[in-house]
């Protein structure tokens, strides 16, 4: 019997974005999407759900600086692939990512098919 395992995301951007920045995914029992709106909450969902896969992140969060909260979430666990989101990527954005260990920087609002072929490839 073929067995399937769930998969977790965490999407975190401010909360005025998060409905205009957010592709649809479909939802499917083999993924589950949680969502943050600050950068204390990205934390604080990152601990509390050991399960996630995946991280998605907005440079321009709410509450404390999103580098320190992505050296945070590298400390915790240094192999969980970080997605960095920018609404402009520049060469101190790319340059950042890099630094912070980011995979990927990618431009909002995202495409959700660049959207869905991350989640492939990280998950």
């Amino acid at each position: 019997m073929l067995t399937t395992t769930t998969r977790t995301l965490l999407y975190a951007m401010k909360e005025d974005s998060m409905d205009s920045n957010m592709p649809h995914y479909p939802t499917t029992d083999f993924l589950q999407i949680l969502s943050a709106q600050k950068s204390d909450d990205v934390l604080n969902v990152f601990t509390d759900h050991p399960e996630i896969d995946l991280v998605f992140i907005d440079l321009d969060m709410d509450g404390n600086n999103t580098s320190d909260t992505i050296r945070k979430l590298k400390s915790l666990r240094h192999k969980i692939p970080v997605i960095l989101l920018s609404s402009y990527v520049t060469f101190f954005s790319m340059r950042l990512a890099y630094d912070l260990g980011c995979e990927e920087i990618l431009q909002t609002p995202l495409n959700e098919s660049i959207f869905k072929n991350i989640i492939h490839k990280y998950l």
